[in-house]
């Protein structure tokens, strides 16, 4: 809102493995050319486009989902906005409900691209009604590979590369819409030194994900 949230092309921020400044996916709103790929869309598919969109019960979530909604009737496809309460969302993700056609996400966060192979390996894809924490049930065998290249990869170039693979991917196939990417911060004195960097066996440091951090690692100077 208001440009604070910086515009994402994809789930791979700056300062992530895997992150490209372009990755194919092109962000800037075009009514046009997404008329065109209706029109392409409904000349072999006749009838009404109709998406449910879910989302948690909160005003600015409904706000965001009407203004979504209003967007893609431009195009004329007809959204039923489904609000869910919290405690109810992520339960009917893991199972696959039917109010689970397309829904409002913020996750995938970490620094190393390992850290989202059990929400897009196939492996942790399993059919509805059925506990899935590939919620999306997301089979992508490009995606595979990588993922799988980069668990096992000690090299932090060649495993960028990987996870870089898998950004192209994702905008190439359009899994996920981007939005914006969130920014965090940690409150403290600045007595408090070394918050959100994680301390690796040879002493070298990376930047633990946003919204939480270790307190081993965390000292008061003097």
């Amino acid at each position: 809102a208001d440009g604070i949230g910086p515009v994402a092309n994809g789930l791979f921020s700056p300062g992530r493995e895997g992150y490209l400044e372009d990755n194919g996916f092109d962000p800037a709103q075009d009514i046009e050319g997404a008329q065109a790929l209706m029109d392409e869309y409904l000349a072999e598919n006749p009838g009404p486009v109709e998406i449910k969109y879910g989302t948690t019960v909160s005003a600015i979530n409904a706000q965001i989902a009407e203004l979504l909604a209003d967007y893609w009737s431009e195009i004329g496809v007809d959204i039923e906005i489904v609000q869910i309460p919290q405690d109810q969302y992520i339960t009917k993700a893991l199972f696959g409900d039917p109010d689970y056609e397309m829904f409002g996400w913020r996750s995938h966060g970490g620094t190393f691209v390992d850290s989202q192979y059990l929400w897009w390996h196939s492996s942790s894809a399993q059919p509805d009604g059925s506990l899935s924490l590939n919620f999306a049930r997301l089979r992508d065998p490009v995606i595979d590979e990588n993922l799988e290249a980069a668990r096992g990869e000690p090299d932090a170039a060649a495993r960028d590369e990987f996870a870089g693979n898998v950004n192209r991917q994702m905008a190439a196939e359009c899994y996920n819409i981007p939005v914006s990417w969130t920014l965090w911060g940690v409150i403290r004195t600045p007595e408090v030194q070394n918050v959100g960097i994680g301390v690796l066996p040879d002493g070298s440091g990376f930047r633990e994900a946003g919204g939480f951090f270790s307190l081993g690692q965390v000292y008061l100077s003097e």
